[in-house]
């Protein structure tokens, strides 16, 4: 019950400081820092509902980087769904490794992945480094 209290008084000051609601049904109420608790108008937006739900459920993409065994980057994906359907492999496999839960470095095909940013991409070159030493070692 509180929680539609809550609303109510939401809606009233929302109302009374001129941050009135869009007409349109397929628009929800967003929290531009993504505190919920924070109602401060500042932080308040509304969004197309296809954009509010893909931010709620964490949805936003990383680019993700492919890489050869020498460490040079070989190419880039907008996503890892996308990299997954190009390379032929499931997303979860790339999920995998973007996130370095994978065992092994390289994916099955024989290629390492990653997210596109310079701390991923120097961690996962330094891990093939460390491997190619290894194996020259042995």
């Amino acid at each position: 019950m509180e929680r539609q209290g809550e609303k109510a008084v939401l809606q009233e000051t929302f109302d009374s400081s001129g941050f009135s609601r869009p007409s349109s049904e397929r628009i929800r109420l967003c929290y531009k820092n993504g505190i919920k608790t924070d109602c401060s108008v500042p932080n308040l937006q509304y969004l197309p509902r296809r954009e509010a739900c893909s931010l709620s459920r964490g949805g936003i993409r990383k680019n993700v980087a492919k890489l050869n065994h020498d460490g040079e980057i070989v190419e880039f994906y907008k996503s890892i769904k996308e990299a997954a359907m190009r390379n032929y492999m499931n997303n979860r496999t790339v999920s995998y490794h973007c996130n370095d839960k994978a065992q092994r470095i390289y994916a099955p095909d024989g290629y390492a992945y990653c997210f596109d940013d310079d701390k991923a991409i120097r961690k996962k070159q330094k891990q093939i480094q460390e491997d190619r030493n290894e194996k020259v070692a042995e």
